[in-house]
């Protein structure tokens, strides 16, 4: 007699969410974030100049607004402070480093010739994925978003007329990712995007039935929640929001990689973060400055009894002023306020070196200079040393996720539906054996090899 399988049959788990659970998922993960997406308006604020202070005590002085008390501010609006800036090359400078996008090649799966053209063709098709996503505007951002927000992330998308994967890089303000656990702690388990568009954009790009411009002025909720089973993009929100496109695949992967500036445990780490409060002590000094130039520029009219002046009074002081008559008692002069401007001076070289051990960056970098009596190349470059080291690690990172997303790529563009299969497309590019023209079909061209470098 035959035996019996007893064991219950594995429950079908549907993998994807629906509108409503999106939606949630998407206010719980925006909470969750609260404190990162802060912190990501404080630094963009502060590389644009747009800063209103930390409110420090350590630029407070004076009144209860952190205003000298010799500067006329008490009518005015905070725009008139003055206002360096000495974030903004911090972070132009790492993103011209980090800004560029390096060359990519898949590894020959053997030494034969056939596995030497497979790697070039496979390499070929990379280099025409980049090129049709414009990844050389896009890497230039990339590089922004690390050293001012702290983070930056890529996802996969999917280009429909040509049938074809493109890159997307992502404004971390508007992402909120999941990660897995363990050794894939650093791979993305799932990614929700949160944009605010105008009516009548989102009604000529998703077409939803629930806009009506005319109707609401208000701009509209677009969340696309992807991981590696679903694409899902929701219109609105609450009880007006409508599921317009939702893609089902099964990739070992969710289509997207995060990249941490620093892994320390914390989103949000920007190069400029410790240096916030440093930029507000710069500016109070500043100003501080200004003041004092002012006051020991512009004498003091200093009169001696006002009753023995001439009639006419005291006229208006400058180049080619009247004389000034005055009787027997009288008396009128200039005098000349003595402000002692070393002692700011120095306050502000110090805080401005604070910012730079802040950042981590140099002066040779940012001045061009050195201020060294043996202004050498050696100097400069040991001058430069320890932060060409982080900058080392970061395009580490930076040419791990792009070989992580070329894998993605890759492995997308043969197994994905509507991808896969034995479509044929050209490819085009530049490589260093000169511009290249082909036709490339997944399955036979790919063949399940991803490794690159």
């Amino acid at each position: 007699m035959a035996q019996v399988d007893a064991r219950p049959e594995a429950p079908v788990i549907d993998h994807g969410l629906d509108a409503g659970q999106i939606l949630d998922l998407a206010e719980r993960r925006i909470n969750a974030y609260g404190d990162r997406d802060a912190a990501y308006e404080v630094y963009a604020a502060y590389y644009h100049g747009e800063q209103a202070g930390m409110g420090s005590s350590s630029v407070r002085a004076m009144n209860n607004q952190g205003r000298p008390l010799l500067r006329d501010l008490e009518s005015g609006t905070s725009t008139s402070e003055y206002r360096s800036n000495h974030l903004m090359p911090v972070v132009d400078d790492a993103q011209a480093l980090l800004g560029r996008m390096p060359n990519s090649r898949v590894t020959p799966p053997d030494s034969s010739d056939g596995g030497i053209a497979k790697a070039q063709k496979e390499t070929k098709f990379l280099i025409s994925t980049h090129e049709l996503s414009n990844m050389d505007d896009q890497q230039e951002e990339v590089g922004w978003f690390l050293p001012c927000l702290g983070d930056a992330m890529y996802m996969l998308d999917v280009e429909p007329k040509l049938r074809r994967v493109v890159w997307q890089t992502v404004d971390p303000r508007v992402a909120y990712p999941a990660f897995k656990l363990g050794y894939q702690r650093y791979d993305m388990l799932d990614v929700i995007l949160r944009e605010y568009i105008d009516p009548y954009e989102a009604k000529a790009r998703f077409g939803s039935k629930i806009i009506d411009p005319r109707k609401d002025s208000q701009p509209v909720a677009i969340t696309i929640y992807m991981s590696q089973f679903q694409r899902a993009i929701v219109v609105g929100e609450e009880n007006q929001a409508q599921l317009i496109r939702d893609t089902r695949w099964n990739l070992p992967f969710c289509p997207a990689v995060w990249i941490f500036n620093k892994k320390n445990g914390r989103p949000a780490q920007s190069d400029i973060a410790q240096s916030l409060i440093s930029q507000d002590a710069l500016d109070y000094l500043g100003g501080v400055f200004l003041d004092g130039a002012a006051f020991s520029t512009y004498p003091v009219p200093v009169v001696k009894d006002p009753t023995n002046m001439g009639t006419d009074g005291l006229p208006p002081y400058g180049p080619g002023m009247a004389p000034v008559t005055v009787g027997e008692k009288g008396d009128f002069k200039f005098v000349t306020p003595t402000t002692d401007l070393g002692a700011i001076q120095f306050g502000l070289s110090s805080m401005t070196q604070d910012i730079y051990s802040g950042t981590g960056t140099s002066e040779v970098r940012q001045e061009g200079k050195l201020h060294s009596s043996i202004p050498t190349g050696r100097a400069a470059h040991a001058l430069q040393g320890p932060q060409a080291t982080r900058f080392e690690l970061k395009q580490q990172r930076l040419s791990t996720a792009i070989r992580r997303l070329n894998s993605m790529t890759l492995e997308m563009q043969e197994t994905a539906p509507f991808l896969g299969g034995k479509h044929t497309f050209d490819i085009f590019g530049r490589t260093k054996a000169g511009s290249f023209l082909e036709k490339f079909t997944p399955k036979e061209d790919i063949a399940g090899w991803y490794r690159n470098e």
